[in-house]
């Protein structure tokens, strides 16, 4: 059996297509169309918890930061190149060009704070597209209020740095803020998508789904993904030999949804 932490990381999302809103989705099509000259240095992803907006901010840093990526800014990331190995093999994003901030924790100075330090440090990787630093932003409503201006501020101040905010509440960010990010809105993916999706997730983590099982899975949690593989993990860890429709009534008992 499969334990559920394995199955989480290992499920990341390092190409476009390992979305689970797939290549075709308009809001991956959006994010991978944009040339890297006509690129705002700050975006906006917005949306319920869960339905893999750090995964695109994740994958929009390192295919800016790639130095293999000669075509689009967002065509998917080499994984040869320096910026990427470095990327990959390290367990802190911000030993890299990329530095990933969740404003749940500390105080909005101690945001600030961290900003300012990104900032000022020179890149430890740079491509002929992009010399500067990335920085994102995790749940920006948290402290956004609290942070006025400053944020903003740092925005327009800061053009030679990309700033790529997420957020689950964007009702609580100022207008002037939002103006100034390009907006992306994240949703839910189409339950076909979905359903092979985590058919071709199961398979890769090893794990016997029975027919109509990933479809059950993703009718339960809504179409939302990361509660889809929580599902599937707590199903696999009661099963025997494969996942049965039983085994997903047993894990939504013992999964909050």
């Amino acid at each position: 059996m499969v334990s559920q932490i394995p199955i989480q990381e290992s499920l990341r999302p390092r190409r476009w297509g390992d979305m689970a809103q797939g290549l075709d989705h308009p809001t991956v099509r959006l994010l991978r169309g944009y040339e890297f000259e006509k690129m705002p240095n700050a975006i906006l992803i917005y949306g319920p918890s869960g339905t893999g907006k750090t995964s695109a901010a994740r994958l929009v840093a390192r295919s800016i930061s790639c130095s293999g990526n000669s075509k689009s800014p967002l065509e998917d990331p080499c994984g040869e190149c320096s910026s990427c190995k470095a990327i990959l093999t390290s367990l802190r994003w911000s030993d890299n060009n990329i530095s990933e901030i969740d404003c749940t924790k500390g105080t909005p100075v101690d945001v600030i704070v961290r900003i300012k330090e990104t900032v000022r440090y020179t890149p430890a990787f740079s491509t002929t597209k992009f010399r500067g630093r990335i920085i994102l932003l995790d749940e920006v409503h948290r402290n956004e209020g609290k942070l006025g201006n400053r944020l903003l501020k740092f925005i327009e101040d800061n053009q030679d740095v990309i700033f790529i905010l997420m957020t689950t509440e964007p009702g609580q960010l100022s207008e002037p803020l939002k103006q100034r990010c390009l907006n992306v809105r994240f949703e839910p993916p189409p339950e076909k998508s979905m359903t092979r999706w985590l058919e071709n997730a199961a398979s890769v983590v090893g794990i016997n789904l029975a027919a109509g099982v990933a479809q059950d899975i993703v009718r339960v949690v809504g179409r939302v993904p990361r509660l889809a593989i929580t599902v599937m993990a707590a199903a696999n860890a009661v099963a025997q030999d494969i996942v049965t429709l039983d085994d997903v009534e047993v894990a939504k008992c013992n999964t909050i949804i």
